[in-house]
């Protein structure tokens, strides 16, 4: 069999592989409210963060719009690009929340889309 006829065949044997459809595992409805719930209780809890709060191991938070990470027990403020603030928005592939920078009515229609009240 030929070079050509070998990588042909590879092909032919390898595409319908490639093409077949990925998973993408969802939540279950009571799971991504659950999700929803957690990120409304963390971005409250962020509410009234402070910059002088003490914390622990490799923690993440929200405070005063900011990304924080904990360093040596102290927070480590980053600023978020542009006109994003900091946030904790829902998964919606598996259990559990992000902390990340957005936009204020992105993070609220992401909360939302749970099926929690109140953003």
């Amino acid at each position: 069999m030929t070079r050509l006829s070998c990588l042909i065949l590879s092909i032919a044997l390898v595409a319908p592989t490639l093409a077949a459809p990925m998973s993408n595992k969802l939540l279950s409805t009571s799971d991504l409210l659950q999700n929803g719930h957690e990120a409304q209780m963390l971005n409250a809890q962020f509410a009234t963060a402070s910059p002088s709060d003490s914390c622990n191991g490799t923690e993440n938070a929200c405070i005063d719009g900011q990304f924080a990470q904990c360093s040596s027990g102290a927070w480590v403020l980053t600023d978020c690009p542009g006109n994003l603030q900091c946030f904790a928005l829902p998964l919606v592939n598996k259990k559990g929340t992000t902390i990340t920078c957005d936009s204020k009515s992105d993070a609220a229609a992401r909360i939302k889309q749970t099926g929690a009240k109140g953003g």
